[in-house]
């Protein structure tokens, strides 16, 4: 859910843009409502457990418990919600659509630069946004934790 819900998701680009790739791109018809179910999962029961429901949802989407000791007590939220059938099977669908949207649109970007991307050797690389001279394929090196 998280992850089909990211392109649809503002994000920062660079310092200064925030994007959300996909916000504009319209699902098929007969799959509006599971689309716009699954964002309101993500973003009311999975990214955010809210207690508050979503917008066309008339119950709490999460359970708030309240966990009390002798000196205070905490709040926590909880998902009850399980996943039936036909959602994931609208899920299902709703990927194939956007996976080939997104596919579409990005074979001119691949073709155009596919000869500078493969005169890498093969291995783990970071697409890093850049203004040239800069490389904006570097290799990737995990990054170590500051122990000092």
């Amino acid at each position: 859910m998280v992850a089909y819900a990211r392109p649809f998701t503002k994000f920062q680009v660079t310092r200064e843009e925030r994007l959300a790739p996909l916000e504009q791109i319209p699902p098929p018809t007969h799959l509006a409502e599971f689309h716009q179910d699954a964002l309101d999962l993500r973003n009311k029961m999975i990214g955010h457990k809210d207690a508050t429901p979503a917008q066309r949802h008339t119950t709490t989407p999460n359970v708030v418990l309240v966990h009390i000791t002798s000196k205070t007590f905490e709040l926590h939220t909880t998902a009850i919600e399980e996943m039936g059938a036909e959602t994931r099977n609208a899920l299902k669908e709703l990927c194939a659509y956007f996976v080939a949207h997104c596919e579409k649109n990005l074979r001119p970007l691949t073709k155009a630069h596919f000869s500078e991307v493969m005169r890498h050797a093969p291995g783990v690389y970071q697409m890093v946004i850049s203004e040239p001279p800069v490389d904006w394929i570097r290799p990737f090196q995990l990054l170590k934790p500051d122990t000092g």
